[in-house]
């Protein structure tokens, strides 16, 4: 993974944020924003409430930080993508 690239693109409304990770698979990579076990283990730590549809929540708590980031879910491609809104 040492080929991994992130890239940000700044948009009027929104960021965009891409994650390359050379050798995984997107959907095992998808798992990191989706699956609580999975974000724990990517992330290193963080606890995942996540209602995969539109306009469901999306939560991520970051309890060793006191960090809590909140959002709605505005779209999701199973094993592709994920879009929400965060604060």
């Amino acid at each position: 993974m040492g080929d991994s690239r992130l890239v940000v693109t700044e948009l009027a409304d929104r960021l965009r944020i891409r994650v390359e990770l050379p050798g995984v698979a997107a959907g095992h990579a998808m798992l990191a924003w989706t699956d609580p076990a999975e974000l724990r283990t990517w992330w290193g730590g963080g606890e995942l409430t996540a209602e995969l549809r539109p306009g469901g929540a999306y939560v991520v708590a970051f309890p060793r930080l006191g960090q809590i980031m909140r959002g709605e879910v505005v779209a999701y491609r199973p094993d592709r993508s994920l879009a929400f809104t965060w604060s």
